[in-house]
């Protein structure tokens, strides 16, 4: 009898072990969890306690001028929101007057596309300033300067919509006509080939 009782209270012990082992390597694992969750939390929280910058996407505020297209950037530092410590543009001064043809070449991540995104607006430089023709960028309304500058991508997507939905992306529904659409393709050099299309 007693070396059954024996076996049975080794057999509790092992098997009482091996749970609280399980136990505290769940406890761990959750602990790093925890850690990781409370780190995210606290970004989240830092980003929606940040007040608005300047003027809203959607406010009506800021000034509609009407822009002939130079775009002077005057010494222009900038550094990502999500990476302040590692710098884009350092004192970038640059000048490009209407009309001109302006090449921005460089390796990935030299800032080419930092550049596109400060002109218009998607993000606001850290230092400096960027000027539309005399007026600075951040005193333009947002949604105003995003319909008078565009960029075209290397690799433009197009919607899964019709032709002249795809055109006219991004422009105010009363501003839409044909005809502002079919100058739109012929600037791009698409009209022809629109036109060749079988008509459904």
């Amino acid at each position: 009898v007693t070396s059954v009782f024996c076996r049975l209270i080794c057999c509790r012990v092992v098997l009482l072990t091996q749970f609280g082992a399980n136990f505290f390597s769940q406890l761990v694992a959750s602990v790093s969890d925890l850690s990781k969750a409370r780190v995210a939390a606290e970004n989240v929280l830092s980003v929606l306690k940040e007040g608005a910058v300047d003027f809203d996407n959607l406010s009506e505020e800021g000034q509609r001028p009407k822009l002939e297209g130079t775009i002077k950037f005057k010494d222009v530092s900038f550094r990502y929101p999500t990476r302040p410590v590692v710098p884009i543009l350092d004192k970038l001064h640059l000048e490009i007057r209407a009309g001109q043809s302006v090449a921005l070449v460089g390796p990935s991540g030299s800032g080419k596309t930092s550049v596109m995104a400060l002109i218009q607006r998607l993000y606001n430089a850290t230092d400096g300033e960027v000027l539309m023709d005399k007026y600075n960028v951040r005193s333009i309304n947002p949604a105003y300067l995003r319909r008078m500058v565009v960029s075209v991508g290397q690799e433009p997507t197009l919607f899964s919509f019709t032709i002249k939905e795809n055109i006219a992306y991004g422009m105010m529904e009363s501003e839409v006509t044909m005809e502002k659409i079919q100058e739109a393709a012929k600037i791009a050099n698409i009209h022809d080939f629109i036109m060749s299309l079988p008509q459904v």
